[in-house]
Parts: C-alpha cells; structure tokens; sequence
C-alpha cells in the first residue's frame, strides 16, 4: 500500500479474492494444531499485526519435553498397530481406519480392505494404493509382513504439510489459481489495449477529419474575404 493506506498503482492484486483467500488459509492452519499440541503451546501466538512472535523459553521449553509433538505437528505422521506396514505416499488429509490385509499361503499379499470392501485399494506386490475417487486416493502404502492381520492406522497431518498443499494448490505452476488469475489479468490488460489502440486510431482519423474541414473553411473564408474586398472596391470606383 501507500504511505496513506490506498492501494499503491503496482500493486496489482490488491484486494484480490484469491489472495485473501490463501492468507486466511494460511493463518487458518497456523493457527490449529493436532491432538497433543500447538503452535501456542511452543510459545508461537499472532500479535495485533497478525505477525507471528516467539516466546523463546517456552519454545526451548517444548523442544527439550514434546520432541515428537512437535514433530507431528509440523509433519505428516503414520502411527500403525503393525511394524510391518509402511507409508510410502500420503494425501493431503488427516484420518483413522483399521486396514486388514490378507496374505495368501505362499506370503503373496492378495488384498486390502477396509470394513470388507476391498475395492478401497489396488494391490501390486507389497504395495498398497488407495483407489481414485476415495477418501485413500493419494495414499501409498508398503507391507512387508507374512501373515493375514487387521492393522490400526492413525494418519495426522501436520501444519506445514497442510501449508505446503494449499500454497501448491494457489502457487503451483501448472495447475494453481493464480495461473488462472493470471491468465484473466493478461486477457483483460490485452483487452484493454486493444480498445485503446482502437481509440487512438478512431481519434487521429477524426483529427485528420477535422483538420481537413477546417482547412476548407479557412480557404472559403479567405475566398470570402477577397470577394468582399473586390465588391467594395468596384463600389469605391462606381460612386466616384
């Protein structure tokens, strides 16, 4: 902005919805935690210019007691009731569920399910995908286990990762919003010029125009005053 609070001229995107959009996102996530901890809790809070201020003691405080919370907290984490299964790929989200996997006699795994319904999945391998168009889709999971067994999975994500993603989701190249908003402004500005190149071509031929009518009538008012003078002087020369 400028020095008097109004929208400086190159600020482009001031007020734009999308950018205000991803900035209370973005202070959405920071501003929530998971079940064991927070960023308040690490001594992080907001100031009334909504900048982020630390409370260096009660961070180092946090670092020494909660390690793995705050790990968690900014990561993303698997907790699993099994050793043998592994997380490979993960989505951009935060569930529970209890996956039973089933293991043929030769210790091939054959399919996973989640209360019975194993279309959930894709098995190749040891590799486990959830399937497009589900909650799991995004999700990529390795067993490396011999035996048939249901399995706890706990999937928390964490708030950097939850950053991460809506900053993708607006920022990313090929795919974000603001390529679109983008996009719209280059259309609009191309607009734009195309009217006012219109303009600037409609203008100068009507100058042309003008000048050319005014030049006409600068001559007949010239062919007019010689008249009047001849007139005059043929009238000096019949009265004398």
């Amino acid at each position: 902005t400028a020095s008097d609070g109004t929208a400086d001229d190159t600020a482009t995107l001031y007020g734009d919805s999308t950018l205000r959009s991803i900035a209370s996102t973005l202070q959405s996530i920071l501003s929530s935690g998971t079940s064991d901890t927070s960023l308040a809790a690490l001594g992080i809070t907001f100031d009334d210019d909504n900048k982020l201020v630390v409370d260096d003691s009660a961070l180092e405080n946090a670092l020494l007691d909660n390690l793995d919370d705050i790990e968690s907290l900014f990561s993303y984490k698997m907790t699993s009731s099994s050793g043998d299964l592994g997380l490979v790929r993960h989505p951009n989200s935060s569930f529970d569920f209890t996956l039973d996997v089933t293991v043929d006699s030769s210790g091939t795994l054959t399919s996973a399910s989640v209360n019975g319904d194993s279309s959930l999945f894709t098995v190749s391998g040891g590799t486990i995908k959830g399937a497009t168009g589900s909650i799991y889709e995004g999700l990529t999971l390795v067993y490396t286990g011999s035996t048939s067994k249901s399995i706890d999975v706990v999937l928390t994500q964490g708030i950097a990762d939850k950053m991460y993603y809506s900053s993708d989701a607006v920022g990313n190249s090929d795919s974000g919003t603001l390529v679109d908003v983008i996009e719209a402004l280059q259309n609009n500005n191309d607009t734009l010029n195309d009217k006012i190149d219109t303009l600037t071509s409609s203008t100068q031929t009507y100058a042309s125009y003008l000048y050319t009518l005014y030049s006409n009538m600068a001559a007949k008012i010239s062919e007019a005053e010689t008249t009047v003078k001849l007139l005059k002087a043929l009238l000096n020369a019949s009265t004398d």
